[in-house]
């Protein structure tokens, strides 16, 4: 079964998502040490490097954050993308993402995972490698072109079990 996406509402709720982390991070404490937050999203060096945000922290160090937002709380997966145009092989996010740390948000049931990102994609593509994943196409619908994406769902409970490289919050509960 395949999707839709259009790329006018993802985007929207994509950025709401992605203030929602950002607020969550810096107003939390979850994040020890954390002395501010830049956000970089409508930077095009780090949008080419798909990096949302740069973390700086009081003891010097630095880290960098892409942020996903995930409409389907309830689905028990998180997607992984592969492919954005399968037609024309450009790489999505997994590919090209250039960023330490991925935050993969569920602004539904509040659920946050934070992935050390050359961990979670090493992970990833074992797993994909090892047929674990479901493959999904996704129909996008973007600037009156249309064309497949390609990504798998990582069933939660996989991530929550066998991938240690993680932190779990719930920007509900402060």
């Amino acid at each position: 079964m395949s999707r839709e996406h259009r790329f006018n509402t993802s985007n929207k709720f994509g950025k709401a998502g992605e203030e929602e982390v950002l607020d969550f991070l810096s107003n939390s404490g979850v994040l020890t040490g954390l002395k501010k937050i830049k956000n970089v999203t409508q930077n095009k060096e780090y949008q080419q490097k798909d990096i949302d945000a740069i973390l700086y922290f009081k003891n010097g160090e630095i880290f960098t954050a892409e942020i996903k937002t995930d409409s389907y709380s309830d689905s028990g997966n998180i997607v992984y993308e592969v492919w954005s145009s399968e037609e024309d092989q450009i790489p999505r996010c997994m590919y090209v993402c250039q960023a330490d740390y991925l935050y993969y948000y569920f602004p539904e049931s509040g659920e946050l995972y934070q992935f050390k990102m050359d961990k979670y994609k090493e992970w990833a593509e074992k797993n994909i490698e090892r047929g674990n994943f479901r493959e999904i196409p996704v129909r996008n619908v973007s600037w009156g072109l249309e064309y497949n994406s390609i990504n798998y769902l990582i069933p939660k409970t996989m991530i929550d079990v066998t991938f240690k490289h993680k932190q779990k919050y719930n920007t509900k509960q402060r």
